[in-house]
């Protein structure tokens, strides 16, 4: 099944970035 990246980025936009033109990857940030 399909994982859409762009989702997860606009409901974790605090947490996550995802820039597919220089990461082919979600890259998500752990906050204490």
């Amino acid at each position: 099944f399909p994982i859409r990246l762009e989702g997860l980025v606009l409901t974790h936009q605090q947490f996550s970035s995802y820039e597919p033109e220089l990461f082919p990857g979600l890259i998500y940030r752990m906050i204490n």
